[in-house]
């Protein structure tokens, strides 16, 4: 499975954000099990080095997320039914709903890693009426 955070500048002067941003799959009872690992390359996007974006006012970022739902070996899953994302830059952490948690086949099961953050966003990954969730604000 594939997703994308977004990161909204709601300013009125550009922001410069880099890196990864840190992002933790939360049971139910709001506990971590799972924390997605830094990549540069897979099923969300290929680069070859973490690029420094200049995110205008009212300008978008956007950072891929990927999983799979199950496990290789029959494992359980992570119980995971909410995303923790927290920009590169830190600030408070927002959350965002998962999909229903299973032991055999849920959300941020296995293979767990997010993509550093790059300019701009593809709108053909969002399904219509498209909304994008604010994650950061300079």
């Amino acid at each position: 499975m594939i997703g994308i955070f977004l990161f909204h500048n709601t300013s009125q002067t550009a922001c410069r954000i880099s890196g990864y941003p840190q992002v933790s799959g939360l049971n139910e009872q709001g506990k971590t099990t799972t924390v997605a690992a830094h990549t540069l390359t897979g099923w969300a996007g290929n680069l070859t080095s973490v690029p420094t974006v200049d995110i205008p006012p009212g300008g978008y970022a956007s950072a891929g997320v990927e999983w799979r739902n199950g496990t290789d070996n029959g494992s359980q899953c992570a119980l995971v039914a909410t995303f923790d994302v927290t920009p590169p830059s830190g600030g408070v952490p927002k959350q965002f709903p998962a999909g229903t948690p299973s032991l055999t086949d849920g959300p941020a099961c296995a293979n767990f890693e997010i993509h550093p953050i790059t300019a701009g966003f593809d709108p053909s990954y969002f399904y219509p009426p498209y909304n994008p969730p604010v994650t950061s604000s300079n």
